[in-house]
């Protein structure tokens, strides 16, 4: 099939047979794996050929004949493939910028009508689609990010339900535009509200935000260093400083407040943790391990709760590892898992639940420590990435506690840090957190017949936490849990218009779930016990491409657009479904299974 186009400076004529025939996309295999619930992995293929030439403006220049053409996906964000009696040549400036082709003003309509229902479990995908949408055209049309001002100005001066909604809405959009106006309006209607849960929504965007502006961590900054010691804030703010710090291209910001902070926290143990965790949000592109953190002299620290989560923080942050220690000559522990989707779009949930103890169960000597792991990983395209990452502990050794506290990651950034009751009276509590984070994207090219089309995939998150206490330091009782409700949502499109050829690719979709990991110990009964449950919600994702072309008559101007084809590449779907993983008691005995 041969198609000629001529573009001139003063006219275009265009010369083409009646029908241009372009084969169909071919799905060639999708292998389904034994498991239920794992599509499998996709195998693409072209077969056809097609010629087009622009003599004059390189912008449309592709020339591709191809017998077959075969695109298998490994891994990170690389093809491989086989090229059969083929050449190809494209030019770069072809493919689209891959903007959505929204309206605006409806979508924001759409998104800020339903307010406090917006990210609830019936609107959650759709209206993070919608906002996924929003950011990308933001991006590019700087002058509509002023849209959003009146959904801020509404929120400055009352705070409830609605007001905290709306602005964790504006706060996910702002986060992912690179720009000066996005980053002026997080600090004026954000960082310096007088609204502590719109103040809070600014700062827990500010993680993942992809904002490079230096005025945008120098705010940051400044709230930090201005707010008062006992306002809960200040933890928050010194913990997103080091995640901004992590991807800002002015660091130095950040961390000399870190590294102030760190010295100036050092006899107050509460402090300590929280610059410990704000360093590890930094990581180790602004802090050396060797000349900067152990020169804090954490790993000495007269707390034994500090030492701990130096070692937590080397481990999640430095990819340091260290020997566990060897105080609980009892032990259990159990790891489970698993997946959603496949490895093209998919999530993976893990927990680990680790129960020790020694002998003298039902003693004031009793030695017991409860703790729980997990974690939600996206897998988009080859790349994996941590999206939710909690865990707790509770216990005590020799009648001291442990770090008896829990903590929450988005993306691999720690946004909260808590601790538990002291070794005194019974307490039983539920704490949760409610958090909708962009998250990250990556970049292949599809062959849409032999069209090949850049596409970008993203996955963000829509989370809530919970972690649950039920603690009795006097009956030697202990018990904790995590469920954390997690929706990873799915998205992305890209486009490419050839004068003739109109083709793109889409994806969408949900997969959210729990992984509940629960370990207790009754020392009066001699006995430890563990539990992980999976509560699925319904699931869907779908992938799609479509081509679409001009169907001529001798001239140009008798065109038309032919039938848009559509191919599902995959579609997947799964009822709510809840699940026993794992559940055990042991009695507390020597040589005891």
């Amino acid at each position: 099939v041969v198609a000629m186009v001529n573009i001139g400076s003063n006219a275009a004529s265009y010369e083409a047979f009646e029908n241009i025939n372009m084969l169909e996309m071919l799905h060639e295999s999708v292998k389904r794996q034994s498991a239920q619930d794992n599509p499998g992995d996709l195998f693409l293929s072209s077969f056809g050929s097609l010629n087009i030439v622009a003599s004059s403006s390189p912008k449309f220049f592709l020339e591709a004949s191809t017998e077959r053409f075969t695109a298998n996906f490994v891994e990170e964000e690389t093809f491989s493939g086989d090229l059969f009696d083929a050449s190809v040549l494209i030019h770069q400036q072809m493919l689209a910028e891959g903007v959505p082709a929204i309206d605006l003003n409806e979508s924001l309509e759409k998104i800020f009508s339903l307010k406090e229902k917006a990210l609830n479990q019936e609107n959650g995908a759709q209206t993070i689609h919608l906002m996924d949408q929003v950011t990308q055209y933001l991006e590019v049309d700087t002058a509509s990010i002023s849209l959003l001002v009146p959904h801020l100005e509404s929120i400055q001066y009352v705070e409830t339900e609605q007001s905290e909604a709306v602005a964790g809405l504006c706060f996910y959009i702002l986060s992912g535009i690179n720009k000066k106006e996005s980053s002026q309006l997080f600090n004026s209607y954000g960082f310096k509200s007088v609204v502590p849960h719109v103040q809070k929504a600014a700062i827990l965007a500010s993680h993942t935000a992809k904002i490079q502006d230096e005025a945008f961590i120098q705010s940051l900054a400044d709230l930090h260093n201005n707010l008062p010691h006992e306002n809960p804030h200040k933890s928050f703010a010194l913990l997103a400083l080091g995640s901004v710090a992590s991807y800002s291209s002015f660091p130095h910001i950040a961390k000399d407040i870190l590294v102030n902070e760190a010295k100036e926290s050092y006899d107050h143990e509460e402090k300590s943790i929280d610059a410990l965790f704000a360093i590890g949000n930094a990581g180790p592109s602004v802090f050396s391990v060797e000349s900067e953190l152990l020169n804090l002299n954490f790993h000495v620290h007269p707390s034994l709760r500090v030492q701990t989560k130096l070692v937590q923080v080397l481990e999640d942050s430095f990819g340091m590892d260290y020997e566990k220690d060897a105080d609980y000559p009892f032990s259990k522990s159990k790891q489970v898992g698993f997946e959603l989707g496949g490895k093209t779009v998919g999530a993976k949930f893990d927990a680990e639940v680790f129960l020790g103890t020694n002998f003298n169960c039902n003693q004031t000597s009793f030695n017991y420590k409860a703790s729980g792991k997990t974690g939600v990983y996206a897998l988009l395209f080859g790349k994996r990435k941590e999206a939710v990452g909690a865990d707790a502990e509770y216990g005590q050794n020799g009648g001291a506690p442990l770090s008896n506290s829990a903590h929450v990651r988005v993306w691999g950034k720690t946004i909260k840090s808590m601790n538990f009751p002291g070794l005194g009276e019974c307490k039983e509590k539920t704490y949760p957190i409610a958090h909708a984070s962009p998250g990250f994207s990556v970049k292949y090219t599809l062959w849409v017949s032999v069209v090949p089309i850049t596409f970008s995939a993203s996955a963000s998150l829509k989370l809530n936490l919970n972690w649950g206490w039920q603690l009795c330091p006097r009956d030697l009782y202990a018990e904790v849990s995590i469920t954390p409700q997690a929706e990873l949502v799915f998205g992305g499109d890209a486009r490419i218009d050839l004068l003739i050829i109109k083709a793109g690719t889409g994806i969408k979709g949900s997969l959210g779930a729990s992984i509940v990991p629960k370990a207790y110990v009754k020392g009066t009964q001699c006995l430890i016990g563990m539990e992980v449950d999976m509560i699925r919600q319904p699931l869907e994702v779908k992938m799609y491409s479509y081509a679409q072309w001009k169907k001529c008559k001798l001239i140009i101007f008798k065109c038309k657009w032919g039938t848009r084809r559509e191919h599902t590449w995959f579609k997947w779907s799964k009822e709510a479904k809840t699940q026993k993983l794992w559940n055990k008691d042991f009695k507390i005995i020597k040589g005891g299974k």
